[in-house]
């Protein structure tokens, strides 16, 4: 992966994010994340292992007013939180990785889990990897809450970043 986007000499060299912290958020956690990613590492980067003192997660209570993890698949995105946290320390492998487990999928319970995150500086990068269930009617105090916290993230010098998987129609 660092070969691919042209870093891994850098990344030879010490720059490595040594010094930095990378948030993710998703709805709830995998209860495998840190271990899937650790062997992920030593398999196939053994010179960067993945060290329990380079990761650390905060994960809000469940919801309980919804029916838990099973409420949006949140088990079918447990890969895909091994996968952010295994790129992450892929490409930065002398970051510490903190993952935020927002405590049910609905846009409230991210937005408080990246609130956590910058009202705290947490961390310089957060990478958000969860969609948008209603997309197309997001609430306009919504947007606000919204808007005010990645405005703050920024004016603290937090990078705030979302994966996508849609082209977007210019």
């Amino acid at each position: 992966l660092r070969s691919s986007y042209g870093i891994d000499g850098a990344v030879n060299k010490g720059v490595n994010g040594h010094g930095q912290t990378v948030a993710i958020i998703d709805w709830y956690v995998s209860p495998t994340l840190y271990s899937d990613a650790a062997e992920y590492a030593s398999k196939n980067d053994p010179g960067h292992p993945l060290a329990p003192s380079q990761y650390s997660q905060y994960i809000f209570p469940p919801n309980t007013a919804l029916e838990g993890p099973d409420d949006c698949d949140a088990s079918g995105d447990f890969s895909e939180q091994s996968l952010d946290v295994e790129a992450t320390h892929a490409m930065a492998p002398g970051a510490h990785i903190l993952y935020v487990g927002a405590s049910d999928c609905q846009d409230s319970s991210t937005d408080q889990a990246l609130n956590y995150i910058v009202a705290g500086r947490l961390a310089d990068v957060v990478s958000n990897s969860y969609g948008d269930l209603g997309e197309d009617g997001i609430a306009a105090d919504e947007i606000q809450a919204f808007n005010q916290i990645v405005t703050e993230g920024a004016l603290e010098g937090i990078s705030i970043n979302f994966s996508s998987d849609r082209k977007s129609v210019v």
